[in-house]
């Protein structure tokens, strides 16, 4: 399978660009197109699809050195603005990093939660659109 055949495939959560990375001699090939595929939604549809998450993680646990996806996902994570499918999957990876016992996972994911609490505490009315809110 060509990178390009494997980004295609990873992009959309298929199970055979999954095996290919499991079977892969070289994962590094595959490194920075699972990095990418983290740090923005491919999610045709996620209110159908659900998260890409555990997905994602599974991959990633291919991986030796799992923090070079970690940090990229914190940093991400702790931008302002960003997209409400986006914040659920990368909520969803960093909820797995915890679990698996990362404290820099586990930090990010209550700074974020007390940053976004402080936010809709201080406004005096909450529209229909609300970013903060749905997150």
């Amino acid at each position: 399978m060509t990178k390009s055949q494997f980004k295609e495939r990873f992009r959309r959560g298929l199970g055979s660009a999954y095996l290919e990375l499991k079977n892969s001699n070289n994962l590094e090939e595959y490194k920075d197109i699972v990095l990418w595929c983290c740090l923005h939604n491919t999610c045709y549809d996620m209110q159908c699809e659900g998260s890409r998450g555990t997905y994602l993680y599974n991959a990633i646990s291919l991986y030796k050195d799992k923090s070079f996806f970690e940090d990229a996902i914190i940093r991400k994570f702790e931008k302002s603005k960003m997209d409400t499918w986006l914040f659920d999957q990368l909520c969803d990876l960093l909820f797995q990093f915890a679990t698996d016992g990362s404290k820099s996972a586990r930090e990010a994911l209550y700074k974020k939660y007390d940053t976004l609490f402080l936010l809709l505490s201080n406004k005096r009315k909450v529209y229909s659109i609300c970013t903060e809110r749905d997150n």
